[in-house]
């Protein structure tokens, strides 16, 4: 199951992705990791002959064609409140600088992961409650929620108008899940199992909607929120 890179064609534009794929029983499997735009737009490739090259510090188009990806069948989250055992989720010192920076008010139980407006407090289950599943390691099944969960919580900070019912919500959503994407690209942490998250903003684009506008919005409002948390975190991607 050697990985490979191919290119795929999304919405008119090209995109590399690291890929392999293997035979389980009579089902043909394919796994891919997004690796970012195609920016020599000549001719075709052969998968053997291309590079791979570094992705964009921000670079929220590439993230969208993660999202719009491959889907999988169903949601699942990747901690559960009751889970014993080792702590599996290795702490990243440049995600942990930028978050002392940014002076953010966490709470750590284990009622799920969420942004309270009213007390402009961020909870994230303890760190023990992340586990490996579905190919996302524990790791990036942390940080991709905290990320989610830290967009909220730049809304007020961007003027960013938002509200918790109808489309309104749908598009928030739509922000924070395509910023966490977005800042677990630029720190390099492996999203692993993307399909995942492809069917969590799917389905909120679904309820959002215009999807032309919805995802203008969330692109424009998601790259607005990465670059204020990055700017006021202090780091160099």
């Amino acid at each position: 199951m050697d990985w490979y890179v191919v290119i795929k064609t999304i919405n008119g534009r090209r995109y590399y992705y690291r890929q392999k794929t293997w035979r389980e029983g009579k089902r043909v499997r394919t796994l891919s990791h997004y690796i970012g735009p195609v920016a020599d737009e000549g001719p075709r490739q052969t998968k053997k002959a291309v590079p791979a090259p570094k992705a964009a510090a921000i670079d929220v188009e590439g993230s969208v064609a993660v999202l719009m990806g491959e889907r999988s069948e169903e949601w699942q989250h990747h901690w559960e409140s009751n889970r014993e055992g080792d702590d599996l989720v290795e702490k990243d010192e440049r995600v942990e600088r930028l978050l002392k920076s940014l002076e953010v008010r966490w709470t750590h139980n284990t009622t799920g992961a969420y942004y309270r407006p009213g007390a402009d407090e961020v909870n994230i289950p303890p760190e023990r409650c992340f586990m490996d599943k579905n190919g996302q390691s524990a790791t990036a099944a942390y940080y991709v929620v905290l990320f989610h969960e830290l967009i909220h919580w730049t809304a007020r900070r961007v003027q960013r108008k938002h509200g918790f019912d109808g489309l309104s919500y749908a598009r928030e959503e739509l922000v924070a899940e395509l910023g966490a994407v977005t800042l677990m690209r630029s720190f390099g942490i492996e999203l692993g199992y993307p399909q995942r998250h492809a069917k969590y903003f799917q389905v909120w684009l679904s309820r959002a909607g215009s999807q032309k506008a919805a995802m203008a919005h969330a692109k424009r409002e998601a790259e607005r929120a990465v670059r204020f948390i990055i700017e006021h975190g202090k780091v160099t991607l």
